[in-house]
């Protein structure tokens, strides 16, 4: 829910990483997301 929502402002700010919020599976975004 908000985790998504505060997920997709971040990401966007990433730039590459905004394939991730395409992406179904959100809860494996973070796996990815070399931080």
């Amino acid at each position: 829910g908000k985790f998504g929502a505060m997920m997709q402002v971040h990401i966007e700010n990433d730039g590459p990483v905004t394939v991730e919020i395409e992406s179904p599976i959100q809860e494996k975004i973070p796996a990815d997301i070399p931080e």
